[in-house]
Formats: C-alpha cells, structure tokens, sequence
C-alpha cells in the first residue's frame, strides 16, 4: 500500500468522532476471489477498459499491492481495489488474492474509500457525490459533519449533494445499492421491443 494511502486514512481516524479506523492486524490475508464481495462497489464506476488493463497486469506482474477490505455480516467486504478483484475472476491462474484487514463502521468505510482513491487520482466527480449522499442519508451526517470527515469544505459537499439531484432517481438509487443489475435492465428493454413489435388484435 502506497504511503499517501496510509497517511490519508489515518487522518480520517483521527477525524472520526465516534468510529475509529485501524488496522485489524499487519498480517496479510489470502483469499479467494469469490471470497470477496463488492457491496461497496455501489460507490465506483465500472470500467471494463481498465480492468482488462489490470488483467493483463496481474498475468505479467502478479498482484503488486493488496485490496483493501473489511468485515460486514461475517463476510469479508471489498474497499479497495475493485478492477484489481474484477481482473482476477477472468484468469484461471489467480487462485487468491493478497488482503489487508480494516476495522471501521459503516461510515468510516466510506471515507476510506474516497480516499484512497483521492490519494491515488482516480476519483470521479459522481463516484464522490455517491458517497457523500450515502453519509447524509444512510449515515445521519450533516454537510457539515460529512465535510470534516472527508477533509472538504461544505461547498464541496453541497456541490455533490446537488449533482446527484440533477441526475435523479436513477443515480439516488444506484448510490443505495437498489440500480437494476446489468441482466435484469437488458430483460426489461427487450420486453419493450417485445411490447412495440407485437401484432395487434384485429378491431
């Protein structure tokens, strides 16, 4: 893990009031892929071209940093490195994966993941507006609490808060884990060419 990594996320503990973010232990774990889930992948976009990028990665290199993950009703939950996880289910080779344990609440979870992702350069502006609408509406924060937590000024938050209601229901429901999964908005289209292409009855 890159040291502006680890400098971030204990600056968010010690932000944290009621919650506090350590390490459960400095051993790394090995798990399978499918030992992994992505609750939390509900705050990051997909992106297929960078994960088959990592893909190619992992076969040449191997894994060259750990994911990052945490316990949630006794499964082991992804934080950090989601193309990482992604790449690895397409190679047959990658039996397991290099993990380092979090101890956190729910919303000391989400500051982490947006920062380690800021550390790293790669957040985007709707992946950020998800994760400050969940600390409000899941979490109870104030702006001004969700502010000081993720180390940004309210206006910040606010400009967040306000792009996920420009972008409606759709994008409110995804950030709370309720978006329609790939397969099932694929089956609803092609009801409604079903829909538009059946015949008439005669009059």
């Amino acid at each position: 893990m890159r040291e502006n990594d680890l400098a971030y996320i204990r600056a968010v503990g010690r932000r944290e009031r009621r919650g506090m973010l350590r390490w459960a232990s400095e051993n790394l774990l090995q798990l399978k892929p499918e030992a992994i889930g992505e609750h939390y992948g509900r705050y990051r976009l997909h992106a297929p071209e960078a994960e088959r990028a990592m893909a190619k990665s992992l076969e040449r290199y191997g894994q060259l940093s750990p994911l990052v993950i945490c316990r949630r009703n006794d499964r082991y939950e992804l934080i950090d490195g989601f193309k990482r996880l992604g790449a690895a289910r397409r190679l047959a080779q990658i039996d397991h994966l290099s993990a380092r344990l979090m101890e956190a609440d729910e919303r000391t979870v989400k500051a982490a993941i947006y920062g380690l992702n800021r550390a790293g350069g790669r957040t985007r502006e709707l992946e950020e507006a998800w994760i400050v609408h969940a600390l409000v509406r899941e979490d109870g924060l104030s702006q001004v609490e969700v502010a000081e937590l993720l180390g940004r000024h309210k206006s910040w938050v606010c400009r967040r808060l306000a792009l996920i209601e420009r972008l409606g229901a759709k994008a409110r429901l995804r950030g709370e884990g309720r978006s329609f999964g790939r397969h099932e908005g694929l089956n609803r289209r092609r009801a409604r060419r079903r829909r538009r292409t059946a015949p008439r009855p005669a009059l």
